[in-house]
């Protein structure tokens, strides 16, 4: 990302890209940006792993990744690097594109693997994506899965939710 300063051009990287692809989000940070990478391949060589330096933020996932969190194939995974939870920790993950399947490696944290609260947006996910039986939200670790209004009760049926059938949402509700 270029910043412009008043006194001329100054450059200033906002996330730091390592050479492993792995992105680095400051406290509080948004990675909504990575929408416009829409060339990233699957498995993603390019990325590994973004990591969110506390328990709030949010990031954007382009359309060209559809499943992730599946292991040492497809490493793509969300870490949240925190050791203690603040009161609302809350981690916003618009997913662009149609998402497929979500590991068990889809979203961690460096404690315990799991992840703190996170909100999921699925807005162009109609039919539920494979949950794997141990992904994070199967510890009901999500605030709500929002989806297309048509499609809440296909989530609501779906193997990998039940038992969260209140936190999945139509996404009309979403007040982001």
């Amino acid at each position: 990302m270029v910043e412009h300063s008043p006194d001329g051009i100054k450059t200033v990287f906002k996330w730091c890209f390592n050479p492993i692809g792995t992105v680095t989000i400051p406290k509080g940070g948004r990675f909504n940006e990575l929408k416009h990478f829409t060339s990233l391949k699957q498995p993603y060589a390019e990325l590994s792993r973004i990591i969110f330096l506390d328990a709030h933020g949010e990031l954007t996932i382009p359309s060209c990744i559809t499943r992730f969190g599946l292991g040492k194939n497809q490493r793509f995974r969300i870490i949240v690097k925190t050791e203690d939870y603040p009161d609302e920790p809350n981690i916003v993950i618009r997913c662009l594109g149609e998402m497929k399947e979500f590991g068990y490696y889809g979203i961690s944290n460096s404690n315990e693997w799991r992840a703190p609260f996170f909100t999921l947006l699925l807005p162009n996910t109609p039919a539920p994506p494979v949950f794997e039986n141990y992904w994070p939200g199967a510890y009901g670790n999500y605030h709500a899965i929002y989806v297309p209004d048509d499609s809440v009760g296909a989530y609501k049926a779906s193997p990998g939710l039940q038992g969260y059938k209140g936190q999945i949402l139509p996404l009309s509700e979403y007040q982001g």
